[in-house]
Order: C-alpha cells, then structure tokens, then sequence
C-alpha cells in the first residue's frame, strides 16, 4: 500500500495497488472460464478477433482508441435497427414527453459510449482510479468512512459510462469485496476477460448461476463487501417499479442486505464528454434495508429504494445509461 493523494479528489486514506504483491486476495484462485459452452471453431476466431483488436488498441493508446471506436459505433451503431429500435421504444415508454429528435440523440449518445467502453476494457489495467486523474471521485468522505471503518457494504450500480471502472476504484480505495458477472459465451473470452479483470480488481469473481450464489454467499460470511450491477431485467424476479414503470427485478442485493444488516451504497458513472476517456464515479449517501420482521415486505420496499437510486442516476446522463436491454418486457414497449 502507498500514501497518495490524487489533485482530482480528496482522497486522503492508502490506495490499495492490486500489482502488489502484498495484496489482500493473491491467494484467491480466478473462477474458471465457462464450462458449459463446448469451444468451438467460431470461438477461436473471435477469441483471436478480439485480441487483435486489444493489441492495435494498446498501441493507439487509450484516448485515441477510446475515440476511434466511439465515433464508429456512433456513425454506425444507430442503422442497427432491431436494437436501436429497442432503445427508442424504452426512451419512449419512459420520458413520453421527449420529441423524437431528442431520443435519436440520445441512442448517438448510447452507441458512443458502448463503442468506447469496449476499447477501454482492452486497456482496463491502464486505469488507476484515485492516482491517475482518469477517474474523478465524488463522495470521498462516505467512502473513507466505510473503509476506515472496515463497514462491509453492498455497492451497487448499473450499466453507466463505462460500467467497469467501479471495481477497480474500490479495490484501490480498500473495499475488500467480491463482484458479480456474467461469464461470456465464449470460453475463450470469458478466460481473458477473468485474468484482465483480476490484474486491476478484485480476484473474487462471482459468476451468476449456482456456484457464484455459493461463493456470494461465502463472501459475505467473511465480512467481504460485495459489488453488483443491479439495472437488468430478470423473468423470475418480483415486478417492482423501475422508472416510475413495473419492471421483473432481480431482489438478492436487498435480501443480502437484509440477511447481513449491512448498508446499500449507490455508485454512479458518468463519462466526461468532452474530455472522453475520463470519468465521475459519484458515492451517494448509504441506506440500510429495511428491516421490520416481514421479510417479503422488506425485501420489496428495499428493492424498491434501489431501483429509485438507479432511476435518479439514469435521469441525471440519459446517455450514459445502455437503453439496449429489454428491461420493461416486449409486450410494455410493443407499440412504441
């Protein structure tokens, strides 16, 4: 650990630096890649289409590689039609009051940022949030509390900017945690994206299924916090508002709040237009679940807060959020 205190926030608590070798989680051996997807000849293509790709990024650097497949996605992104469409029609459902003009802006503004974010994970263990001045922080002061305070916490976000850059920061910031995510379809990916991702976060890696909701479980047993991204639709979660509409929820960040009695801590991202490859990572206000004794209502009316959360910080960079999701159901959006 080295003391550091970065111009672009006042972070004054040492900076956890996951190249050490002293860090806290050396020892945690990476999930394996994704075992139920036989590799294919498809995926060595992409396997190798992709690393190419890292490789010609790595060598533009990442302001520049940023940029190039940001406005490549944006020139092209929005004449993809089914999934552009499907932005359009959540815009719609959502802010009904928008003009036509101002929604197509926004899906630009979507496309942008995805393509940038895919350039940015290749050069992911390039950033480092609270020494490098990529990653400005707001709420210092809620996070040095919690940390100094050894407070284990849920901290969860969604897909904003570039959704990645959450972990990192609190690793470096000292939030011992775990994180959950989707193992890719292909293998071959999912192998890499796991050891990247290891090299500038956490090691405790929480694959969704069966075997992540053990370790999660785990996890949360050792004291660890634990990092999740909260925004997608799941078919067997409970219909809780989302946007002031009802959306299927996924409700296991409430009950494990509840479960532990630990806090729900809001992070938001947004991307710095001007700058491109820089973000604000926000640390809103704690919140404790609640917890009255009936453990459906409470799970419900917890659930319910996160969703607001996400909701605000959705309405605060409409662009910034990934619409592309189908996060309302078919049938609510159909004729939109």
């Amino acid at each position: 650990m080295v003391d550091s205190t970065s111009e672009n926030n006042v972070w004054t608590l040492p900076i956890c630096d996951p190249a050490s070798p002293e860090r806290w989680d050396k020892d945690v051996p990476l999930p394996p890649r994704r075992a139920n997807n036989p590799v294919q000849f498809g995926h060595h293509l992409e396997y190798g289409l992709a690393r190419l790709m890292s490789g010609l990024f790595g060598l533009m650097g990442i302001d520049r590689a940023s940029a190039f497949l940001g406005k490549g996605f944006r020139a092209v992104g929005p004449h993809i039609k089914p999934i552009s469409n499907r932005a359009l029609r959540n815009l719609r459902y959502v802010m009904p009051n928008n003009s036509e003009a101002d929604n197509k802006a926004i899906v630009r503004d979507i496309w942008e940022n995805f393509g940038r974010t895919i350039a940015e994970f290749t050069q992911l263990e390039q950033f480092r949030p609270l020494s490098d001045g990529r990653v400005a922080l707001e709420g210092a002061d809620i996070l040095e509390d919690l940390v100094r305070n050894q407070r284990q916490a849920i901290y969860f976000s969604g897909h904003f900017a570039n959704w990645e850059m959450m972990s990192p920061l609190l690793y470096r910031a000292g939030v011992r945690n775990g994180f959950v995510y989707r193992p890719m379809n292909n293998p071959l990916a999912d192998e890499w994206v796991i050891k990247k991702r290891a090299a500038c976060m956490s090691r405790v890696q929480l694959p969704k299924g069966k075997q992540g909701s053990r370790d999660l479980l785990k996890i949360m047993q050792q004291g660890h916090s634990l990092l999740m991204l909260v925004d997608q639709r799941l078919n067997s979660g409970e219909p809780i508002p989302f946007l002031n509409k009802p959306a299927m929820t996924a409700v296991a960040a409430a009950r494990m709040a509840i479960k532990y009695k630990c806090p729900l801590v809001p992070v938001a991202i947004q991307r710095d237009r001007e700058k491109g490859a820089y973000f604000k990572l926000m640390i809103k206000p704690p919140f404790m679940p609640d917890m009255t004794g009936n453990l459906r209502d409470d799970v419900t009316n917890t659930q319910i807060k996160v969703n607001e959360a996400l909701g605000q910080m959705i309405m605060e960079a409409p662009g910034d959020w990934l619409w592309f999701h189908t996060r309302w159901g078919k049938d609510a959006v159909r004729d939109l």
